[in-house]
């Protein structure tokens, strides 16, 4: 018998699944050549402008420090479906748990770029904490920027996550 979910084991730390939850660099270059060339049709603009600006607005989550980051799959995929760049991340959740927890814990004034963070509570510390730099971590609002002997230093993964936060 078991008592709580004390035996499920977190991968997001695992360098081999670092890649699984999003869509490389390469894999949009070669998978979705052709919806990049139809975007950046779309937009008059060249293809390595659309996936620049695609790698600003989706790319930057990091689930182990040694490994590449990935877009958001979610984002892409509406992107290149709509033919438009826009902030698709926020509908995949609700608000209201995010700003409970920001009226309660801090501000959205507060820059959330460059937050130190040990290496043991980061991995370890249960998901339902009221801590407000694990939870924007475990939602997805913060990723892994360095990572320095026991320490993690969180931040941003892109601009599309600054604007939900921030709404700008």
């Amino acid at each position: 018998m078991f008592s709580v979910l004390n035996t499920v084991v977190n991968l997001s730390f695992k360098k081999e699944y670092a890649t699984i939850c999003g869509i490389t660099k390469n894999e949009l270059a070669q998978k979705f050549d052709a919806e990049l060339e139809t975007l950046a049709e779309e937009k008059a603009i060249t293809k390595p402008e659309e996936f620049a600006e695609m790698k600003e607005m989706y790319d930057g989550y990091h689930y182990h420090w040694k490994c590449e980051g990935v877009f958001n799959l979610y984002s892409v995929i509406n992107a290149l479906s709509d033919c438009d760049i826009m902030n698709y991340w926020i509908s995949t959740g609700g608000n209201k748990m995010l700003s409970s927890m920001l009226e309660r814990f801090a501000s959205k004034e507060i820059d959330y770029e460059g937050v130190a963070v040990d290496r043991l509570f980061l991995e370890k510390s249960d998901a339902n904490a009221t801590n407000v730099i694990l939870f924007l971590y475990q939602a997805g609002y913060l990723t892994i920027k360095d990572f320095d002997g026991d320490v993690y230093t969180l931040g941003f993964p892109n601009r599309e996550v600054r604007q939900a936060l921030y709404k700008k």
